[in-house]
């Protein structure tokens, strides 16, 4: 599993009143069969890639069920921070 972070997302968020907003744009090569998954730092910072890894195996061909999973273990955990998922099967 690939993980691609940018502190500019935060930055984004937050500065969203001024002229200019600065953006991070990355540029990923997927196959079929894989699954995007983006999220915000509410789910990332409670749960290890591991974590998420595990979680898609057990739940590999229903999404909902993965939404959700991910939903509950990172609230479990603390859920310190909101959460914002999307999941996308290629």
């Amino acid at each position: 599993m690939k993980r691609y972070q940018s502190n500019n997302g935060i930055y984004l968020l937050s500065q969203l009143a001024l002229e200019t907003i600065q953006c991070c744009i990355k540029s990923i090569e997927l196959t079929m069969g894989e699954l995007l998954i983006v999220c915000s730092d509410g789910l990332s910072d409670m749960l290890t890639d591991e974590d998420i890894a595990a979680i898609l195996t057990n739940y590999k061909n229903n999404m909902n069920e993965i939404a959700d999973f991910l939903l509950v273990e990172a609230n479990n955990r603390g859920g310190r921070d909101n959460i914002s998922l999307i999941l996308v099967t290629i």
